[in-house]
């Protein structure tokens, strides 16, 4: 079964059921994704070193990007680098990475390749190229270089917090758990809405009212009221 609808579905679950279920799915998925944004975008997670760059990261990736950051850089410690060569701009290092098993620790070689013009690097274990997450092997030379800022293509735009998502902009049954919050949050902020003197109906009617534009405002103009 697809993990897209795990916990929603079973290997028993009928093509009807399968259908009713997926409006909830995609519900959920947004509802997490829209927590997942306002997070980002609300909460800082603290530095756990002292690495420069590590900062660079904290300022534009998304709380969850950055805890991978946090892990290779972590994981530093169990690092030790070592210069092999270096032929030109190019130098080579050996990287031993502890990893520790159950039962023992090994010790696993990388080699890292760094173009000191370019600022380049890369990592036999190819953390970057599979996932676009920097190896604690790379940071080690980083490290060691004493490079505290990365060039612009180590910072994925995919993973920034300040990523504006087409697919938002497509209408949909979602729209009030997805985009709408900031603006729901501006209207109280700049209190366009008096809550003191309105019911939680009329609130929640005049956010809405705004949130969907012109269109609603419309509708509600031309109803008549009860005392008409």
């Amino acid at each position: 079964m697809n993990v897209f609808f795990d916990g929603y579905v079973h290997s028993g679950t009928t093509l009807k059921e399968l259908v009713d279920q997926f409006d909830n799915v995609l519900r959920k998925k947004v509802e997490i994704e829209t927590t997942s944004d306002f997070n980002s975008c609300n909460q800082i997670i603290p530095c756990v070193s002292p690495f420069y760059i590590e900062k660079q990261f904290q300022a534009v990736y998304t709380n969850a990007k950055f805890k991978e950051i946090q892990r290779e850089e972590w994981g530093m410690i169990c690092c030790n680098c070592i210069p092999i060569s270096k032929q030109g701009c190019i130098s080579t290092f050996d990287v031993l990475d502890k990893i520790s098993t159950y039962d023992h620790v090994k010790i696993v070689h990388y080699v890292v390749y760094y173009n000191e013009e370019e600022c380049d690097i890369k990592c036999t274990c190819a953390l970057f190229e599979m996932r676009g997450i920097i190896c604690r092997h790379a940071f080690k030379v980083f490290q060691m270089k004493k490079i505290h800022v990365l060039p612009e293509r180590y910072v994925l735009y995919r993973w920034r917090k300040d990523l504006k998502r087409r697919y938002t902009l497509v209408k949909s049954s979602y729209d009030d758990l997805r985009d709408n919050a900031d603006v729901r949050r501006k209207i109280f902020d700049d209190k366009q809405v008096g809550v003191g003197e309105l019911s939680a109906h009329q609130v929640v009617a005049k956010v809405e009212d705004v949130v969907v534009g012109t269109q609603y405002s419309t509708v509600t103009q031309q109803t008549p009221s009860n005392n008409d």
